[in-house]
């Protein structure tokens, strides 16, 4: 038997808040969680108090009035004006230098991108929740890339670009919002290369197009940490960054089914047991937990420990079972024993 037993120390009331503010520099499992976190709500854009729905219409016609020469619709002025805060001066800015951004770069072509879709870094994945299309980023192979390598950075931007063009041009009547899944399965850190020119022309030259983004698997037991990290972050931004541990999670985050979601996804196990076999324990403060598990011969076995302001005392024993006998010792049992060291 495996047993843990955690205690918040009397001199750490606010733990919890405490562990937040040292994430980014603590080498632990919440700091890639608070970044990733951190690079969502930036996805998602600022938007800022609306105007008046006859301020509003007054600040679309200003705006439509610097672009009389372009073919832009009023969905995409106000979407360029929420994201700048309703300034119209700041939203012209922008979309001048995404209007320029677009004779430069589009249209993609298929043939450019193919491997990029073929090797399921970027996927499309249908119509989800409210008709809206979702795609996907598997950051584990996204990891893989050597993004030093020439021209493999701009491969796989404008596979991702493909990919916002698509998902608009599918888009029926009252839909202009897309929803993002993060598969993270098997990862420790996101692709922070990818991530950080992802997200620079996503959010110059998509605003306001994400409707949610949902994170997988994030384990529960870091789940509430990084919530407290996201704090600073408008609530109504926070509220579009979703963390889910199952793939039950993902589908109803999305308005996806199973059948609907990227083999690479549905061939994990729920909650955090990326590893095959893997189990997972979690122990509020002051409890213990006894946990006894087979051990074949020519097994090895690992344990990883994720404390939240608790002090954990792990012990572990080996001893023969019933079955291990009556096999002629074929297997032992590996008995794990844990105890409060604060």
């Amino acid at each position: 038997p495996c047993s843990f037993r955690s205690a918040r120390p009397p001199s750490a009331p606010n733990g919890l808040a405490d562990e937040c503010s040292r994430a980014h520099t603590h080498e632990g499992t919440a700091a890639p969680w608070g970044g990733m976190a951190a690079v969502a709500a930036r996805l998602l854009g600022r938007g800022g108090r609306v105007p008046s729905e006859e301020r509003e219409s007054e600040l679309v016609e200003e705006l439509r009035g610097r672009f009389a020469n372009e073919q832009v619709d009023d969905a995409t002025f106000r979407r360029y004006l929420c994201t700048r805060s309703w300034s119209v001066d700041g939203a012209a800015v922008m979309l001048n230098s995404s209007l320029k951004w677009r004779r430069e770069h589009l249209p993609v072509r298929l043939e450019e991108v193919q491997t990029v879709f073929d090797e399921r870094k970027v996927a499309l994945l249908g119509q989800g929740e409210g008709q809206r299309p979702v795609f996907a980023l598997n950051f584990l192979k996204l990891l893989s890339v050597d993004w030093k390598e020439e021209g493999a950075m701009d491969r796989h931007i404008r596979a991702a670009v493909y990919c916002a063009e698509e998902m608009i041009a599918a888009m029926p009547e009252g839909v202009d919002t897309w929803i993002a899944v993060v598969n993270c399965c098997g990862i420790r850190l996101p692709p922070t290369s990818f991530l950080q020119e992802f997200t620079k022309v996503m959010k110059e030259n998509y605003p306001e197009r994400a409707h949610k983004i949902v994170m997988y698997p994030v384990p529960r037991i870091i789940v509430a940490l990084v919530q407290t990290m996201m704090v600073v972050i408008p609530e109504k931004t926070r509220q579009k960054v979703s963390f889910v541990s199952s793939l039950e999670g993902v589908c109803e985050e999305t308005g996806l089914s199973m059948d609907m979601l990227p083999d690479e996804m549905a061939g994990t196990p729920a909650d955090f047991e990326v590893l095959r076999g893997a189990i997972a324990l979690e122990i509020a403060a002051g409890g213990t937990v006894v946990y006894r598990h087979p051990v074949f011969a020519g097994e090895t076995m690992r344990w990883e420990f994720r404390a939240i302001e608790h002090t954990i005392s792990f012990c572990l024993r080996f001893a023969a079972g019933d079955d291990a006998a009556a096999a002629g010792g074929g297997w032992r049992a590996a008995l794990w024993r844990g105890i409060d060291a604060a």
